[in-house]
């Protein structure tokens, strides 16, 4: 017998069962958030997680990590300078045992490293502030927005630096990492692709369209925009119309995306939703109630989103008024854990992947610390080759000559990465 994923159909179905029970409504004891402690009434900007802790990025607050998921928080800026730029942390990255932030804007700010999951921070050389970043080994790609569209790029982990202007006059942000692929958004220009480690950019999609937000699931890419949702799975190259039913009036206005598991989870300003994956498809969307949230409303939003460590929390910001030059504020970070049967905790894997032989003709073999896993091979165009569940054995005799990438994602929503030859 098939053993169910922790998350995807055992979401539906204590959702289904919840709705049955109580005669099509959850109430507060089945289904309920919490706020978080330690990060109080911060507005909070983005989320991030990297082996067994999560990161928060605030408005004016800087770096808040958390080793339970996202329960309680703790603050994270030892050796960050204190300054009105640099408490605003944007954006998060990792590399091998380094973590990454980008600070600030504009008109000032920089990028801090950490080799102790943000214990101690130190500067790199940076020259302006930084409103988003990716690493991917030893290159650092980051963007400066508010009007002066800098790109900078460093290929030895941020002692130096590459600065120049965009090469489409454009503000990129969303970078995201795929295998040896870089993922962002612009402004106008919808998706941007870099096959080369951020020194040449291509777009995929999009254009004259303003994106919001989007995911990558092997493979698979899910973006939303203003016209709705659309996947491919074919890396960009052809998009189609993804399921919206359930969204309502949202389904334009979705602006943040996580996935765990088969399931994804989306966010408008001030709802919250569940889908699970079906192949290359999506069933109908699910709101998830907000019982014990305080109200959400236009000047009350969401403003950061993640599901992790079998803990699903948002972030919030207050809107400020118009003229109103006081820092921003929010109601603090909160979580749900009841989504779920109970919230196990998660060991430190060291993200351990071997492949054997390497390059192989006919068969290679897989050895990694993930017990349970979803397995991905996708060719160097970033097409879908094979997805199978829990395989360490594999005929690759019937695949054509050439490089291969090999990702692992766990329910979790952990994952590794690996590549061979096929000769």
């Amino acid at each position: 017998m098939k053993k169910e994923s922790f998350f995807g159909p055992t979401i539906l179905k204590t959702f289904l069962i919840v709705l049955l029970v109580t005669g099509g409504f959850i109430s507060n004891a089945q289904l309920s958030w919490n706020k978080a402690t330690g990060i109080d009434s911060l507005a909070t900007n983005n989320f991030f997680t990297d082996g067994k802790y999560c990161y928060a990025g605030t408005l004016d607050s800087g770096v808040y990590r958390s080793s339970d998921g996202g329960i309680s928080w703790i603050s994270a800026n030892t050796g960050i300078i204190d300054s009105f730029q640099i408490r605003r942390a944007n954006n998060f990255s990792s590399s091998g045992n380094m973590l990454y932030v980008a600070f600030g804007h504009a008109l000032g700010g920089h990028i801090y490293y950490s080799p102790d999951q943000a214990t101690t921070w130190f500067p790199t050389t940076y020259p302006t502030g930084a409103t988003d970043l990716v690493v991917l080994d030893s290159v650092i790609c980051a963007s400066t927005g508010s009007g002066f569209f800098l790109f900078s790029r460093s290929t030895d982990s941020g002692l130096s630096w590459n600065t120049t202007q965009h090469p489409f006059q454009e503000y990129y942000f969303h970078y995201r990492k795929w295998g040896d692929s870089l993922f962002c958004l612009s402004n106008s220009l919808g998706i941007m692709l870099s096959a080369d480690h951020g020194s040449s950019w291509n777009t995929f999609g999009f254009q004259g369209i303003m994106c919001l937000d989007y995911f990558i699931k092997e493979g698979i890419i899910g973006v939303s925009n203003t016209e709705g949702i659309f996947l491919s799975d074919d890396m960009g190259l052809n998009w189609n119309n993804a399921c919206t039913a359930g969204l309502d009036a949202d389904s334009s206005q979705i602006v943040h995306f996580s996935i765990a598991g088969d399931t994804i989870f989306a966010t408008s300003d001030t709802a919250i939703y569940f889908s699970v994956f079906s192949g290359v498809s999506m069933t109908s969307w699910t709101a998830i109630p907000k019982n014990g949230l305080p109200f959400l409303d236009p000047l009350h939003y969401i403003s950061a989103f993640e599901a992790s460590h079998g803990v699903l929390k948002i972030g919030t910001t207050d809107v400020l008024a118009a003229g109103t030059s006081s820092p921003a504020k929010g109601m603090g970070v909160w979580f749900n854990n009841l989504l779920i049967p109970s919230l196990i905790e998660k060991p430190d894997l060291k993200h351990y992947l071997s492949v054997s032989p390497n390059p192989a003709n006919d068969r290679i073999r897989i050895t990694t610390e993930l017990r349970e896993f979803r397995l991905s091979i996708t060719n160097a165009m970033g097409q879908a080759i094979l997805c199978e569940n829990n395989v360490t054995l594999i005929d690759i005799s019937q695949f054509p000559p050439g490089l291969y990438f090999i990702s692992l994602t766990d329910s979790f929503g952990f994952w590794v990465n690996g590549k061979f030859i096929k000769y």
